[in-house]
């Protein structure tokens, strides 16, 4: 995703918390560097929703377009964001067989190989497509402690979609993709630092991300309409330890930090939408639900020869979205239009934190609070189209 920055205007999509977990930026509004928030860009890959600001993939491959929308879409897309959507499509397998590899090698030996195949298993009934992607690349910063470049890279990407056309007019299809990365350090020198290629820490640490995403796309097309359900499920995890005291003295500073989130999600869409692109009344209505839950084990442990302890946060996030939206757009002229549209949603947050300390209670006193909010959200826009 990063990469898209230097195409899109007003678009940036940078590093936080370690080159896995991008933070997005449109239209200048951005989303904060930890897990604090909601996400103010959505992201549709093959119209699976990813929302989350922890759990989407940076992993883009086997792209065929990617259209960027700026603003406000939240009355015709089920997981919109205030800044903005990011819609993109990969390879669509057809009757004839085809597909593509691809090679490079760099600096710090920074290799990836991607590779893609589509084509029929029965003509003009069941398809099939895959694509992949490794990569790897050296650490560049080095440490001074032991003389290693600890924080190297490794990320593993496949997407296998199986599309069935048991009619002329409705298309199955059924998407399986996942990623892992095996990162080390995650690096962080002081700003007023002389070399910010160089810092010194005593222990190396690590950052593994896992991810598996399911779907079942169901389109459904007449010649004036077409309905579209699309069913979600996913799951992601991430195992991190790094060295929280930034420091090489194993004697007065010797802290190891660790964070375990796990999240399982579910998500379910279904619009209807018009579908004569020639017609001056262009429509779109549809239903969005989804549930998440997220776990959290993190905290510290303080090794060694001082006085060994460990400081733990544990927490459940229980997230539930309903939404009803619906937007209608009629062509005045060949170069003006106008829309409206009305979007309701019904949101639910829990939250249970409990922080410990060990061997020395008592433990701080839980946390547990919830709430809900609903919210109705209409628009009218004015479009005009210079050229």
């Amino acid at each position: 995703l990063q990469d898209l920055s230097a195409v899109a205007p007003s678009f940036v999509a940078g590093d936080a918390n370690g080159d896995r977990s991008v933070r997005l930026s449109l239209r200048g509004l951005a989303e904060t560097n930890f897990s604090a928030g909601e996400s103010v860009v959505g992201i549709y890959l093959d119209d699976v929703p990813f929302t989350d600001l922890n759990i989407r993939d940076a992993l883009v491959f086997g792209t065929q377009t990617i259209k960027i929308t700026r603003g406000p879409t939240g009355s015709k897309l089920g997981a919109a964001r205030v800044g903005g959507v990011i819609r993109s499509k990969t390879i669509e397998p057809t009757d004839k067989w085809r597909g593509q590899a691809e090679l490079s090698y760099g600096n710090y030996k920074a290799a990836s190989l991607g590779a893609e195949v589509a084509g029929p298993i029965q003509t003009n009934k069941l398809f099939f497509a895959f694509s992949s992607l490794y990569s790897q690349r050296d650490g560049y910063v080095r440490n001074a402690f032991d003389d290693t470049n600890p924080d190297d890279r490794q990320a593993l990407g496949a997407r296998a979609k199986l599309l069935y056309k048991p009619t002329e007019l409705l298309d199955l299809e059924l998407i399986a993709m996942g990623s892992r990365y095996r990162d080390g350090m995650i690096p962080a020198v002081p700003l007023n630092t002389q070399n910010p290629f160089e810092l010194s820490r005593d222990f190396n640490g690590h950052a593994d991300t896992d991810s598996v995403t399911g779907a079942l796309k169901g389109n459904y097309q007449r010649e004036q309409w077409r309905a579209l359900s699309v069913t979600t499920a996913r799951t992601w995890q991430q195992d991190i330890a790094q060295d929280y005291d930034f420091a090489a003295d194993p004697i007065t500073a010797n802290r190891v930090g660790f964070s375990a989130p796990d999240a399982q999600e579910f998500i379910q869409e279904i619009r209807f939408e018009s579908n004569d692109e020639d017609n001056r009344l262009q429509w779109v209505a549809g239903g969005f639900f989804s549930l998440q839950s997220f776990d959290g084990d993190s905290g510290f442990t303080q090794l060694p020869p001082a006085p060994q302890f460990t400081e733990r946060t544990t927490y459940t996030n229980d997230k539930r979205n309903y939404a009803l939206f619906g937007q209608a757009t009629y062509r005045w002229a060949e170069r003006l239009d106008v829309t409206g549209g009305l979007r309701w949603d019904l949101d639910h947050r829990a939250l249970t934190r409990t922080k410990t300390q060990a061997p020395f209670p008592p433990p701080v006193a839980p946390l547990n609070a919830d709430g809900s909010w609903n919210s109705f959200q209409p628009s009218i826009e004015l479009g005009w189209n210079p050229s």
